[in-house]
């Protein structure tokens, strides 16, 4: 099973990087260049640091699952309030 969930979680990395590049020309017309990088970039690097904190999560659900669980609330909250501040 712990293979499993690791192997989910690259390749929902994989398939990520699959997509950008397949739909680069939408992707790159439909979003602003706010990171002064090309969007392509962003949504891999993006998807890296997806990846990082999957398997950070992972790693301390395995030595505590208590603070594997704060950790994933307060990173939810986190990103709900970025989302809030980008709106």
């Amino acid at each position: 099973m712990e293979k499993l969930l690791k192997w989910i979680g690259l390749a929902i990395f994989l398939g990520w990087t699959v997509a950008i590049l397949a739909n680069f020309s939408v992707y790159q017309h439909s979003t602003r260049d706010t990171a002064g990088l090309n969007p392509m970039v962003e949504g891999i690097l993006f998807m890296a640091m997806m990846l990082g904190v999957y398997i950070i999560i992972w790693k301390s659900f395995e030595k505590n699952r208590q603070v594997a669980s704060i950790q994933l609330v307060v990173l939810g909250c986190i990103s709900l309030g970025i989302a809030v501040l980008l709106l």
